[in-house]
């Protein structure tokens, strides 16, 4: 049975052009957002303050140091029961092996996971759930996102240029 979005709380941790888009869409379907980082409205709470209050938890960062496995298992257990983990970040900022307890367990009602921390997944324990939905990391794979890329990336070609003949 799914649930409704609706009233619902989401966390978005990574608030780049990803994460802030998302939180546009989420409050624009009536959810409640914790931003982890300054998001769209200039406001933030730290991330044990916002996973016991979170139905739905979405992530958005890079893979640093400090990103690595900065949801493990001290993280789920700050959850709330039933929680949503939707993984659109890099893969390895998630821990699986403690996301796979988390589900087995409950702690974790379902997840969609986009990346992984062995790409391709070849014997991610993951795969073998039903609550898990895994998709490829290929959102940035359609025309459209690789004409965006390539017109971002010329403009900072220019601009670096333009500093340049400038000095």
């Amino acid at each position: 049975m799914g649930s409704e979005v609706n009233g619902k709380t989401l966390g978005v941790i990574g608030c780049g052009y990803i994460g802030k888009t998302v939180e546009r869409l989420a409050i624009s379907l009536g959810m409640k957002v914790l931003p982890v980082e300054e998001c769209v409205y200039d406001r933030f709470v730290p991330l044990g303050e916002m996973l016991p209050q979170a139905d739905f938890n979405n992530y958005h960062v890079p893979l640093t140091a400090h990103t690595h496995h900065m949801i493990s298992t001290k993280e789920f257990n700050l959850m709330k029961n039933g929680v949503m983990l939707i993984d659109c970040s890099r893969g390895g900022v998630v821990d699986q092996e403690a996301l796979y307890e988390a589900l087995i367990s409950g702690k974790v009602k379902g997840a969609a996971v986009d990346v992984f921390e062995e790409e391709p997944p070849k014997n991610s324990k993951l795969l073998t759930l039903n609550n898990v939905i895994a998709t490829p990391h290929m959102g940035a794979q359609t025309y459209d996102a690789q004409l965006k890329a390539s017109i971002q990336v010329a403009k900072a070609v220019i601009e670096a240029l333009e500093k340049t003949s400038l000095s």
